[in-house]
């Protein structure tokens, strides 16, 4: 099953990824608020759809860029596989599609490695072994399997998701990872085109 972790600053995007999403997932929001910050924001009607079973909703303040919250939410969640969706971003309507039919086709698989539209003109991010290093990965372009991430979590800085899946890539086995560039399935930050 797919997990995805959303760190939240802006929860007034929250229903615009809430209807992006595949419910045949759970998804782990992450407020970048206190609890209280967080309870208050939960309670508003607009938001009543995070109640449902399979919306996890935990809190923590501080941190860089979400990378804080990733790793409350990787502490919570001990298999399955992950993606990592921001809250300035939506997922691509055909990812569950194309991610579920790479994994049932390959068992053997750890982590999958997605091609990315990457602006409003629909410039297209590919993706190959060189890529995945600081500035030349994102964040949304990867779907990875919790066991192959164990005790490494992000750390506290602004090009975190880069040095994180690079760690990953280049201390594992190459036959775990896929590189799957067409058809493109994801976005980058798809919330601030124009």
């Amino acid at each position: 099953m797919i997990k995805i972790i959303t760190p939240c600053s802006r929860e007034n995007n929250l229903i615009l990824l809430f209807n992006s999403i595949n419910f045949s997932c759970d998804w782990y929001i992450v407020f970048d608020k206190t609890h209280d910050e967080a309870i208050s924001i939960i309670d508003r009607d607009e938001f009543s759809f995070l109640d449902k079973p399979w919306i996890h909703v935990k809190y923590t303040k501080g941190g860089v860029s979400g990378n804080k919250q990733r790793n409350l939410a990787l502490e919570e969640i001990s298999n399955g596989w992950l993606y990592f969706l921001d809250d300035d971003n939506l997922v691509h309507p055909d990812f569950f599609k194309v991610a579920d039919e790479i994994i049932s086709n390959n068992n053997k698989l750890k982590c999958i490695f997605f091609s990315q539209v990457k602006n409003e003109k629909g410039e297209i991010r590919g993706v190959e072994p060189n890529h995945v290093r600081v500035n030349f990965i994102d964040q949304a372009q990867f779907l990875i399997e919790r066991s192959l991430i164990g005790e490494l979590r992000y750390e506290q800085k602004y090009e975190a998701d880069g040095i994180f899946i690079q760690n990953i890539f280049r201390n594992n086995d190459p036959g775990l990872f896929c590189f799957h560039n067409n058809p493109v399935v994801t976005y980058y930050n798809r919330l601030n085109y124009k």
